[in-house]
């Protein structure tokens, strides 16, 4: 079928009524309704000032004798709602000042005429937004009942309501009139024809040109070709996909292509876009731990498309390209489940190798969010699952020009691999941590590391730890300058409290209500108050984390900006305190307390107890790791 496409205009009225016959469907790759209200009133404002608003895209489809709505979603959708209830744009700026101005004189003497002026506005919007919420209703207005409102609050307007009526009338013929100038509004649209197959380029190509949509939502329209079955292992990926097509039409103004929600359920057959989407919040939900939960049903999460795309052992710029690779790398539905599956296998492993850092009840005042990047803890299941079930050959420019998949069993070297990760992946996670190995995008790091197999599994010694871990304290020692405004732990500082409190902490700790809080030991408080003395000539790495501890939350509240040795508790003794928590003396924070410490002096004392307390912290942490 040839391509073509033409000009043709629609007034508001039919592209209306279009929708209320579903002669108008919205494709499902469309991102719903995203526009805010100012935007909305926005383009209501330029039709009523005659400013031209751009075209909208429809596709004509002659076997289903309908219109797609390929782009322009948002200002349609606009249209759609003002001429379904046109009072929610009637706002102040339609009310005209020289009625107002009338009315107050009409009224009469008052003591505020400002609160008078606000008073006739409120009664005229209420008016308005409640017994006018058609266009219908509109085009019938009859002013007496705005009149009769306004006399009833202003008894000096009694048995006066036609005059009122004749005030207010000329504003509201106004109105009437904009509104009919609405529905008579024409909308440029460009009609395209012929091949579907031609849509996915057009699409692609009018949002290159300075389009707001997203990456994801191209890949949902160009991705929409393939129909994969889904077992019933991974259904969640089906309801993730059923919640964000459902809330995209709780909107009335949304008439959805080709969805079903029963249908959907029944035949569990998604195309690439929604399987990925859906495989990407099911991983998130299910390990909440390791990836960064989409608050929206309808937002789209990245990790789905970069994890799939780097256990196929494919660089981060070849995600456009993923719907092919997928099925050409994987095969058919039935091999794409196990492989989806055996990704998730995968994430356990991960999970388990790490889960001292991440499973560690710790910070109840920090988010809940991951402590490492999306693309860093993708790397570490790309990597187990490689080392599975991927074999690939690589030239001398790192480009892979073959590679095979084994779903059916596991590579040669499985068994050493895996007890070799969970020897050292914690180590070289938290290393990378340490030393901002993922700060920035983290997609050369990915790529490099999906072609590099033991970069996990590499045995860390404890000197080269240690080097690494010092350069790390002694660059927060530099880099902290603290004074007034004190930083929140990092990252990195939460890991290392995270796996050195693990090991002070019983099993019904971490089931209990108990709760804790990161506390600085020599108090934001009290070191506020010494280094204000100074006035900002002295500043300290008040956050390092050798003065950072865990304290239960009640504990902690109950002594305010007192340090441990400052408060009595008879809950809690000292010497509780000092094995499980603070792993200190009296003799580490004796010196707060005296206002007439040099700078010099003050500078010293505080160094001396930070050092003195990460090389007890140090120790906890090799006798755990090594």
């Amino acid at each position: 079928m040839e391509n073509s496409w033409k000009m043709e205009e629609f007034t508001a009225q039919e592209i209306h009524k279009k929708k209320e016959d579903k002669k108008i469907v919205v494709p499902k790759y469309q991102r719903g309704i995203v526009w805010k209200e100012n935007q909305k009133k926005e383009l209501i404002d330029s039709i009523k000032k005659g400013i031209p608003f751009g075209s909208i895209l429809l596709y004509y489809d002659e076997n289903a004798n309908n219109y797609r709505l390929i782009d322009g979603l948002q200002r349609c959708t606009t249209i759609y709602e003002f001429i379904s209830n046109p009072a929610n744009f009637f706002d102040i700026d339609d009310i005209d000042d020289d009625a107002i101005d009338t009315l107050k004189e009409q009224i009469g003497t008052v003591s505020n005429e400002e609160t008078v002026k606000n008073k006739i506005i409120e009664i005229i919007l209420k008016w308005i937004k409640t017994e006018h919420k058609t266009m219908q209703d509109v085009v019938r207005m009859q002013f007496y009942g705005c009149a009769k409102m306004i006399s009833e609050e202003f008894p000096t307007l009694k048995g006066k309501e036609t005059e009122t009526v004749e005030i207010i009338k000329p504003m509201f013929d106004k109105y009437i009139q904009m509104c009919e100038q609405m529905l008579n509004t024409k909308i440029p649209a460009i009609v395209i024809s012929g091949s579907e197959e031609i849509l996915p380029t057009v699409f692609e190509r009018i949002n290159s040109k300075g389009s707001q949509l997203t990456k994801w939502q191209i890949y949902a329209a160009t991705w929409s070709d393939d129909k994969i079955k889904i077992n019933k292992e991974l259904n969640p990926i089906i309801s993730y996909n059923r919640e964000r097509y459902e809330e995209m039409t709780l909107d009335d103004e949304i008439n959805l292509q080709d969805f079903d929600s029963m249908g959907l359920e029944r035949k569990a057959e998604l195309n690439t876009f929604e399987l990925i989407f859906g495989f990407g919040k099911m991983i998130s939900e299910s390990f909440p731990q390791l990836f960064t939960n989409t608050k929206k049903s309808t937002d789209v999460s990245s990790i789905g498309f970069n994890l799939i795309n780097a256990c196929l052992v494919l660089k981060n710029n070849e995600i456009k390209n993923l719907n092919k690779n997928l099925i050409e790398i994987v095969g058919n539905s039935e091999e794409i489940n196990k492989f989806l599956l055996e990704i998730i296998e995968c994430i356990k492993l991960v999970d388990k190798a790490i889960a001292i850092t991440t499973k560690f009840k710790s910070n109840v005042r920090g988010d809940t969010a991951p402590l490492h990047t999306e693309m860093q803890i993708c790397s570490m299941i790309a990597s187990v699952f490689i080392n599975k079930h991927m074999t690939f050959v690589i030239d001398e420019k790192d480009i892979i020009t073959d590679r095979k998949l084994n779903l059916d069993g596991v590579k040669e070297n499985w068994k050493n691999y895996k007890e070799a990760f969970l020897n050292n992946a914690l180590k070289v996670y938290l290393l990378d941590l340490l030393q901002t190995n993922w700060r920035g995008s983290g997609d050369k790091k990915l790529n490099y590391i999906i072609i590099n197999p033991a970069y996990y599994t590499r045995t860390i010694t404890k000197e080269e730890f240690e080097s690494v871990l010092n350069l790390w304290y002694e660059s927060i020692k530099n880099e902290r300058n603290e004074y007034k405004k004190i930083m929140n732990p990092k990252e990195a500082d939460k890991i290392v409290l995270n796996i050195i409190y693990s090991n002070q902490f019983k099993a019904i700790d971490q089931i209990d209500d108990s709760t804790y809080d990161i506390e600085h030991l020599a108090t934001k408080g009290m070191m506020k108050k010494q280094l204000e003395r100074f006035n900002g000539n002295l500043r300290l790495p008040i956050s390092s984390i050798g003065n950072l501890c865990l304290l239960p939350t009640e504990y902690n509240q109950a002594k305010g900006e007192k340090t441990i040795y400052q408060y009595q508790d008879t809950q809690m003794d000292i010497s509780e305190i000092e094995e499980k928590f603070s792993f200190t003396t009296s003799n580490d924070l004796k010196w707060i307390g005296n206002m007439n410490l040099t700078e010099n002096e003050l500078k010293t004392e505080y160094n001396k107890y930070i050092d003195s307390r990460f090389e007890r912290i140090k120790s906890k942490l090799f006798e755990i790791l090594f």
